[in-house]
């Protein structure tokens, strides 16, 4: 079993001005791959994390090029305790949200259709901003 210690959890500076947390699983010539990136803003006695890629549903893996990190360090045990139990409740709230959206949509679905190849989108043209 993993004991705090051995969970390496870093906290990124990229050139891009993002800050970004994330377990740390393997570090090759060129890039490192973390998992369950967070994105994070800190405030004089706080801080606040968002996802590091909210609209994707790809979770797993995240490399990052070596050269779009000015500097990174491990962080504290405090804050590391803090990360897992976030990622965990995130994860427990994310499988409740999704539960009770496919409760709550489910109706809009009819289950009796097998073929919808009819079924077609036309994009516009439009640009909007």
């Amino acid at each position: 079993m993993k004991t705090l210690e051995d969970i390496e959890v870093r906290h990124f500076k990229l050139i891009n001005g993002e800050s970004v947390v994330g377990f740390v699983q393997h570090v090759d010539e060129t890039h490192i791959h973390i998992t369950d990136p967070y994105t994070i803003e800190v405030y004089d006695e706080s801080f606040h994390t968002t996802p590091f890629f909210p609209l994707s549903s790809k979770k797993n893996m995240f490399k990052i090029n070596l050269s779009h990190i000015i500097e990174s360090s491990i962080v504290d045990d405090q804050i590391k305790e803090y990360f897992i139990t976030h990622i965990l409740e995130e994860e427990k709230n994310k499988t409740k949200y999704t539960k009770e959206r496919e409760d709550r949509y489910s109706d809009w679905f009819d289950d009796d259709i097998e073929d919808n190849s009819g079924f077609n989108v036309k994009l516009s043209n439009k640009i909007v901003h």
